[in-house]
């Protein structure tokens, strides 16, 4: 249960990451 809820986080957070890093390279470019 709190593997799940961890694996959800840094799924979510990674998710995140790299849409925040895809909008800033578009951004940049």
């Amino acid at each position: 249960m709190v593997f799940a809820l961890v694996g959800a986080t840094v799924i979510a957070y990674g998710a995140m990451t790299k849409f925040v890093l895809t909008k800033t390279t578009a951004h940049l470019k």
